[in-house]
């Protein structure tokens, strides 16, 4: 500024335009928006010094979101034509007879009709689609094949010249169990999650809860059937894909599966496992692994206690969104003596003509300030200090001391400069009595994204607000304060942990239960429980390295995991105790040659249908990439590494005779 206080220059100028809330209100953010958004581009390809950044605080951030979600759609598309030709190719042989393409078009549709079949529903009775609920499709593309490269791997152990209905008898009595445990968890992990009171874990969790446990119905359902008239196709002599066509002169395949030479019945894959568990087995291995384990889990629980809070809501919208842009240009103006975050005090149901209750609101906004470290100066405006100083001063031709509480108020909001600052501040009954006021204060010292301080900054303004003499003895406050565009985030911030350890807990519980319900032997539930528990563990330490912070995005991502990596542990534990064998490592043995190859196929098929998530247009895409990498491969190695270890080692070799009938029901 000038020697005559005029301003001369300026890092930045904030311009805050209040309206009321209205359906022309709503129309005219629209033209606004629109209006502002042709301003920013003109300034920047005209070479301006000037930088317009603005946001629409009612709709900008929710029209971004959706406009993120249109954005990634595409995506969505090019991961189910992914897995479709991935599957096909995966089942294709070279003699188009015995090649099945056709049944890995038929796992990912039926993956697809169920997604489609929950979607319209939910949409039908409208519950709400989020960014997070947009990561669905992807993973459900990914973790629903599981069950149908389970499924197709038992059917292929049976034996060719049985009946098609009972070789599909003697799938299901070897996989019904295994398939049906993980899916209930998985359902059990996100209907526990959908009750916490953060709204969007809890939107993601109505979605993704029937999306489960629907597909594991058309996996046993739809494809089976699919699975049927594909082999009767092949018994048929007809082409893969171009049923139509028959060959008449094609050659019946070999019989492996009546091959006397045991080699001879191996595939590739089997001889490879073969090959990995004549190593893994070996008595060095078996320590070495022990003692890896126990480090990476030790390293995860060290990492996981370093975790912290963080949450910023621009991860929910595309990278380059001018939200985004907003945000950043405000973030460089922190510490220049620039609020980002400002909120009202209103006051409510008082009798402001009492010269006491006045005090005693002047005194709550002193305590504000005093007692909360993060408000550092005194409101711009408030009325009552206004109010009492324009009657003191006797500023008036007439004796305004000696009126109503009512024409004093009328001649104070009638007079310069207060006419133009205070009426749109109040609320009035029908007999022009005041009911309600407020005034505006700012949180000077408090980060944008530091969440840890904006639940402190909340949880003292609440503790000034509870002992305030104006709330004492009522059972509504007559004093509150609120900021609707943030205060609900700063609130699911203060429970996110309470929710995640409750959610968490009830969902390794049900594991547990489910697990000795349907386990042949009480041991499998433990062995279940705490390798699931350890992958928990691991993927929060993991996530810590890879920047990712506790949050209601990462609240769901934990939950998911219990339910995900259920699939990695539970198939190979059964099958354990299925085996018929007499030594542990004779049972691991069969247990990994039966089940091994398909939880490998079905943990990079899973990689595969979340991929293209590193193609997301915002943060939100990469935490769910990640977080899945990590499911997988903690889930994989831990299913296919340590827990036939551990199986070898202190695994039963007796089935409890009161659960040996369960597989067959």
């Amino acid at each position: 500024s000038d020697e005559a206080a005029l301003l001369q220059s300026a890092e930045l100028y904030k311009l805050i335009i209040a309206y009321p809330k209205s359906i022309e209100a709503d129309e005219f953010e629209k033209e606004l928006s629109d209006v502002l958004s042709k301003i920013r581009k003109e300034w920047e390809t005209d070479g301006s010094e000037w930088r317009l950044e603005y946001i629409v605080v009612n709709s900008s951030i929710e029209s971004e979101m959706n406009r993120t979600i249109e954005k990634d759609i595409p995506l969505i598309v090019l991961a189910f034509i992914m897995m479709f030709v991935l599957c096909a190719l995966y089942f294709a042989k070279r003699d188009p007879v015995q090649s099945q393409s056709i049944i890995g078009i038929g796992a990912v549709l039926s993956v697809f009709l169920s997604l489609m079949a929950v979607f319209g529903f939910l949409f039908c009775i409208g519950v709400p689609y989020t960014a997070m609920t947009h990561m669905l499709p992807f993973i459900l593309a990914g973790i629903g094949l599981d069950d149908a490269f389970i499924i197709t791997g038992a059917f292929s152990r049976t034996n060719p010249n049985m009946e098609i209905v009972n070789r599909v008898s003697e799938t299901m009595d070897e996989i019904g169990i295994s398939i049906f445990l993980s899916t209930t968890s998985t359902f059990l992990a996100f209907m526990l999650g959908s009750t916490t009171k953060i709204p969007a874990v809890r939107w993601f969790c109505y979605y993704a809860a029937p999306c489960v446990m629907i597909d594991f119905i058309f996996q046993i359902s739809f494809f089976i059937s699919f699975l049927v008239y594909d082999q009767r196709r092949i018994e048929a002599k007809r082409c893969d894909i171009l049923c139509c066509l028959k060959l008449t002169n094609q050659e019946p395949p070999p019989e492996l599966y009546l091959s006397q030479d045991p080699e001879e019945r191996l595939s590739v894959t089997g001889r490879l496992m073969a090959g990995y568990l004549n190593i893994l087995l070996k008595p060095v291995t078996k320590v070495m692994v022990l003692i890896t384990f126990a480090a990476i889990f030790l390293l995860g629980l060290l990492s996981a206690m370093e975790m912290t809070q963080h949450f910023d809501f621009t991860m929910l919208v595309s990278r380059d969104s001018f939200v985004n842009e907003y945000f950043q240009a405000m973030d460089s103006y922190a510490n220049k003596n620039y609020s980002f975050y400002s909120a009202n005090i209103h006051f409510r149901d008082i009798d402001l003509s009492l010269k006491e209750n006045r005090r005693q609101m002047q005194s709550y906004v002193d305590d504000v300030l005093n007692e909360c470290k993060y408000i550092t100066t005194y409101p711009t405006y408030f009325w009552v200090n206004d109010f009492e100083t324009f009657i003191a001063s006797n500023y008036s031709e007439t004796n305004i001391q000696d009126l109503e509480f009512n024409d004093q108020m009328k001649i104070f909001l009638s007079t310069p400069p207060y006419n133009a600052i205070y009426p749109p501040n109040f609320a009035w009954d029908g007999a022009g009595n005041i009911t309600a006021s407020k005034t505006h204060f700012d949180f000077g010292n408090l980060s944008r994204v530091d969440t840890l301080n904006q639940i402190e900054a909340l949880a003292e303004l609440r503790e000034v607000t509870r002992n305030s003499p104006l709330n004492k003895g009522k059972d509504e406050s007559s004093v509150f304060s609120e900021a609707l565009a943030f205060y609900y985030i700063w609130e699911f911030s203060s429970i996110v942990i309470q929710e995640l350890l409750y959610t968490s807990g009830f969902a390794l519980t049900s594991v547990l239960i489910l697990s000795f319900i349907f386990m042949p032997h009480p041991s499998g539930a433990l062995f279940v429980t705490i390798s699931v528990s350890m992958v928990f563990v691991e993927l929060v330490g993991l996530l810590r390295v890879g920047g990712v912070y506790i949050n209601s995005v990462t609240s769901v991502i934990l939950v998911m995991a219990i339910g995900l990596s259920v699939d990695f542990v539970v198939h190979v534990v059964l099958a354990y105790f299925e085996a018929k064998a007499s030594t542990r490592d004779g049972k691991v043995c069969i247990a990994m040659m039966t089940m091994g190859t398909s939880l490998l196929v079905a943990g990079c098929s899973t990689l595969l249908g979340t991929m293209l998530l590193v193609f997301g247009s915002s943060e939100i895409c990469y935490i769910f990439f990640l977080a899945f990498v990590g499911v997988v491969a903690l889930g994989l190695s831990h299913g296919l590494i340590l827990l036939p270890v551990v199986l070898s080692i202190i695994g039963p070799t007796k089935r409890e005779a009161r659960f040996s009938s369960i597989a067959s029901i």
